[in-house]
């Protein structure tokens, strides 16, 4: 009985190891967060010291602490970063669809197609689904990742083969936005839009119909 090709080599490959850039922008962001629990929880503990009668003195103070954080660049949102990482995230991602096209797709019409970059409603949500598997595959439990397999890489597959449609994109050949003329209809149709808001917030008000 001969063996199968795929019980001859690795089981189970290796989630793609993200770039140092990616690796240090999380981390950052992991420990601002770690800073901003700290100082939520020394503010409480301060504000049961000294009493309900007390102002405490969270309300000033954790808008200025988040300020750090709410400044980084955020991987899982690739918009949000400066080229050099936004690269780099790209980048990952491409070895992340290739390794999930491997080791999860059995189906061809559930593999993220090559033209990929094309599709900004793959790109953006393949950015986070990479964030979150390695965020699970770094946990000291099973939960993160079991909650990866049962919902979260589902969900994404659900959505990318619901937005493709029929598209042949799912069977390797690219097709160019469907929807591009009516997008570019709703953009000629700005001015529109604007005098409708205009009138509605005008002094004189009253119902614009868009005609």
């Amino acid at each position: 009985m001969n063996t199968p090709e795929a019980l001859t080599g690795q089981i189970a490959a290796a989630f793609p190891t993200p770039p140092n850039t990616v690796r240090r922008a999380l981390d950052l962001l992991g420990q601002a967060r770690r800073a901003e629990q700290d100082k939520r929880k020394q503010e409480q503990e301060q504000a049961g010291t000294e009493g309900k009668d007390k102002p405490a003195v969270s309300g000033k103070a954790t808008p200025e602490a988040g300020r750090a954080a709410d400044d980084l660049p955020r991987p899982w949102d690739p918009a949000t970063c400066p080229t050099r990482l936004r690269a780099d995230v790209w980048s990952w991602c491409e070895h992340v669809a290739a390794w999930l096209n491997h080791e999860y797709c059995w189906r061809p019409d559930t593999m993220i197609p090559a033209c990929w970059p094309a599709h900004p409603h793959i790109a953006r949500e393949l950015a986070a689904l990479a964030v979150l598997r390695f965020t699970a595959d770094r946990s000291r439990s099973p939960e993160p990742i079991e909650e990866w397999h049962r919902t979260i890489y589902p969900m994404f597959c659900q959505r990318m083969t619901d937005r493709l449609g029929e598209s042949t994109c799912r069977t390797g050949k690219h097709t160019d936005w469907p929807a591009a003329a009516r997008h570019a209809t709703y953009l000629d149709t700005h001015t529109t839009r604007a005098d409708a808001i205009a009138a509605d917030t005008s002094a004189a008000g009253g119902l614009h119909v868009i005609r």
